[in-house]
């Protein structure tokens, strides 16, 4: 391609997305990709796998709908890379490709060991950007956010974000289901303001680690123990 650089982003992530996580990862994908496209950058390519790079291709077609100028691209690893995919998953494949904007064959043969190295290589090797779901250290995404790095690209992983929601989101269930259970008449004031101010400092974590604020008016709650007295049209 012979676009400038600073105006293309490439995606690469995990085939298997945990389901708890799946909403945020579309949100955050619409998010960045929209603070991307008011820097200039219109041109997103995909290798168009199961899993992230499929969200990540949905999500540019999904922004191409409020401004033309963005560009979906498929680069893929060979010709047949959906072979041993389910009827569903080719449907879908196949679809993202009738509704790209250019799709490019990295190799032009049928899969072989070493074509997805060459198309990762070609990913971070025409992109100024590199928009990545990475969780762990063993992987084609790694291989992918490694080449990035070392050829300057600008990386932003999706799953450092996803890590402090899903932290925020465990420990609200637990401090929820410590209130509700009978060791939380047991426990005295001094216990229950320190606890306190743990789900408030873990809150005030979990925001900014999705990549906003926390409310100021985090900083003024104090801790009240709630009543447990019973109403008196309670049923049993």
């Amino acid at each position: 391609m012979d676009t400038d650089k600073k105006k293309i982003a490439c995606f690469t992530g995990h085939r298997k997305i945990r389901g708890a996580d799946l909403r945020h990862i579309q949100e955050k994908l619409d998010n960045i990709i929209s603070d991307l496209i008011k820097k200039g950058v219109l041109y997103y390519m995909s290798g168009g796998a199961v899993g992230f790079d499929t969200l990540a291709a949905h999500a540019v077609l999904k922004a191409r709908e409020f401004n033309s100028g963005v560009k979906l691209i498929m680069v893929l690893p060979c010709v047949n890379q959906d072979s041993r995919w389910s009827e569903a998953e080719k449907k879908a494949y196949r679809c993202l490709l009738d509704n790209a904007d250019k799709i490019i064959y990295v190799s032009e043969q049928p899969y072989f060991d070493g074509c997805m190295q060459k198309r990762n290589l070609y990913l971070t090797g025409h992109s100024g950007f590199c928009v990545a779901y990475m969780t762990h250290g063993r992987s084609g995404t790694s291989q992918t956010v490694r080449f990035s790095r070392e050829r300057g690209l600008t990386v932003i992983n999706l799953a450092d974000n996803i890590k402090g929601v899903r932290i925020m989101v465990d420990f609200e269930k637990a401090f929820g289901e410590f209130i509700d259970s009978s060791e939380y008449d047991k426990a005295d004031e001094t216990v229950m303001e320190m606890l306190f101010t743990v789900a408030r400092s873990s809150f005030k974590a979990g925001f900014i680690a999705a990549g906003g604020e926390a409310p100021q008016e985090f900083e003024g709650i104090k801790y009240t123990r709630p009543s447990r007295e019973i109403p008196l049209n309670a049923e049993n």
